[in-house]
């Protein structure tokens, strides 16, 4: 069942949004209510509720092609990706992007290995 561990246990794990990843859902909103405030709400609404079904499966995304690192992956919500981390007790999500966008500089330090 999802969300359970092989010994039937409940995932304990729940998704936290960076302050990246909210800056990220309010730039996107905005863009994309230029055009039709209806489809951004929408849009936003997919988007979180993408983020937030990682919490019974966490490992459900594909590992980041750029990162190339088990922790660090992604589930998509066409054309958006939602890039988080996994970590012992969270979901970490760290950033929302589009598909055609790379990825921000800010996020270079998750190459690193003593990233948190």
């Amino acid at each position: 069942m999802p969300g359970e561990s092989a010994t039937g246990r409940r995932s304990e794990r729940r998704s936290v949004s960076t302050d990246e990843a909210q800056a990220r859902l309010t730039a996107i909103k905005a863009y994309v209510s230029r055009d039709s405030a209806d489809r951004a709400r929408d849009l936003i609404a997919r988007v979180i509720d993408r983020a937030a079904s990682l919490d019974l499966s966490p490992r459900r995304g594909r590992k980041v092609p750029e990162f190339n690192r088990d922790e660090i992956r992604e589930v998509s919500e066409p054309p958006y990706r939602v890039i988080y981390r996994l970590r012992t007790d969270s979901i970490d999500i760290i950033t929302v992007m589009h598909v055609r966008q790379l990825i921000p500089a800010d996020l270079i330090d998750l190459h690193g290995a003593n990233a948190p």
